[in-house]
Formats: C-alpha cells, structure tokens, sequence
C-alpha cells in the first residue's frame, strides 16, 4: 500500500485559486482528517488528490505522480466518495459496488469471476449482501452510505478519500459507518484522507488533523495539538470549550455563554 503526498500543490476553479502550496503527506494507513471554515478548501484538496481538478505542484501516490497517471491507472490507486455520489437510476446494489471494478476489467470485456468475487467480499464485509438486489434509491442513509462505501473498496486502492461522508446521518449510522472505515483500514493497509465539519468525530477517529483557513495549511499534529479554544476563535470565529475524554480524545462545545456575553445578550 501507498501513501499520498502534496508538493506545492495549488488549485481551483477557473481563475478563482481556492489552495495556495499545500504540502502534506498521509503515510500508508494513516488516517487524516481535514477540518476549517466553509470555503477553506477541503473537498478541492480531496478533488486534486483524485486526479480530477487540474493543480500546479505535485501529488503522488507512491512513488507515482497523480497527474501523469491516465484515469483508468488513478482509479486503482484513488478511490473518492464524493458528498452527493452519482448514483444510476435503478442500479441495484449489486451492480452498483460492481462499478467499482471498471479500472480493473480491461476494455471490450466482462467483468471476471475475481471481480464477481471482489464484488461478494465487500458486499459481505459491509453487511450488504441481503440487499444485493435492492435499488440503491430505495435504500435508508445508512445503508447508501455503507453501499458507497463498498463500492470504493471494490476499487481496492491505496488512499482512500471521503468528502463529508457521514452528513446526513443520525448518530448511530455516523458511528457504524466512521467504525467501519477504521477497522477496514487498518486491517488492509490503506490510508485515508477526509473532509469533516464534526470536529469531535474528527478527533474521535483521525490520526492526524490539519485545519485548512483561506486554502492554507494553519495546523497539523495529532487532535488535542490542533483543537485548541484560541485556534478554533481565530479560524471559526467560534467561542468553545474543549474537554479530553477518558480516551484523552478532545471534545469540542460551543460555549453559550462566552457568546452571549460578548455580544451583549448575557443578564437581560
């Protein structure tokens, strides 16, 4: 398994640069989640590690460059779940995870009894094998959101990339899903990469966090480095408590009171 690493890299659309010189590096295995503001440049950070916005600079996979890789090559290596995923009309959920298999069945051919097999294996790993004939517009969140998932790991890559993967989900759904993504990875070995605007879910599951502010690196280091009150006041214009859990985790909460007094509310 490969790592992903971010030379310079800078980004965006048309003439608008929404990343200016990002240099990070996820090790294989790693998890690390991306946190900041809205427009801070998360998912276009998540998109150039996919191959799929252009970027000056540099990412690879390995030893390999991301741009210099045709699609179908960038496939095995980089799978993206997207916050709304494309989804065919109709797909069932079996076809649907079988899609995942696409860069590894050669042109003009079926798909093989091994990508079947791949298919199956996933399909069982996430619990979806008794839905295997269900429309994947007919499904609960959770069970689109673990179908999204097996399809990306039907691609069998090296990173894995989530953009906003649990929102919309109640609390359980969050944590099956997060629990998942945590066992698969480190039993596989593959490193994952992903946006997040729950802070606490963040640090509950992430190895690393790197807080993004104006599509610039402002912070990088282990969760309780990071999630600091005077940080997030600068960066989120937010006032919060941050606690530690008895796993020594941080915990975030907007701190009420602090707010209101400051702007005058407090003691009417």
């Amino acid at each position: 398994m490969s790592g992903v690493g971010f030379a310079s890299v800078s980004a965006g659309y048309g003439d608008r640069c929404v990343l200016h010189g990002v240099d990070l590096t996820v090790a294989p295995g790693e998890w690390v989640a991306l946190i900041g503001p809205n427009g801070a440049g998360k998912s276009t950070l998540l998109k150039a590690a996919a191959g799929v916005i252009p970027t000056t600079g540099e990412v690879r996979v390995g030893s390999d460059v991301v741009a210099g890789m045709s699609p179908r090559h960038r496939a095995r290596r980089v799978a993206l779940v997207p916050q709304a995923p494309v989804i065919p009309s109709g797909a069932t959920v079996f076809e649907y995870v079988l899609l995942g298999r696409n860069p590894h069945i050669p042109y003009w051919r079926m798909e093989s009894r091994h990508d079947l097999e791949v298919t199956r294996s996933e399909m069982e790993r996430l619990d979806l094998l008794t839905l295997a004939t269900r429309p994947v517009d007919s499904l609960s969140g959770g069970e689109r959101q673990r179908t999204v998932l097996a399809r990306a790991l039907a691609q069998q890559p090296d990173v894995l990339l989530l953009d906003e993967p649990t929102s919309g989900l109640d609390l359980g759904h969050q944590q099956q899903f997060l629990e998942s993504v945590d066992e698969l990875r480190r039993r596989l070995g593959f490193c994952v990469l992903t946006a997040v605007h729950d802070l606490t879910l963040g640090a509950q599951y992430a190895d690393r966090l790197v807080l993004l502010a104006g599509g610039r690196v402002v912070g990088v280091g282990a969760p309780g480095e990071v999630l600091t009150a005077e940080r997030l006041r600068r960066y989120y214009a937010a006032e919060v408590t941050v606690f530690v859990d008895a796993a020594g985790r941080p915990v975030v909460v907007p701190d009420r009171a602090v707010r209101r007094s400051g702007n005058g509310a407090a003691g009417r």
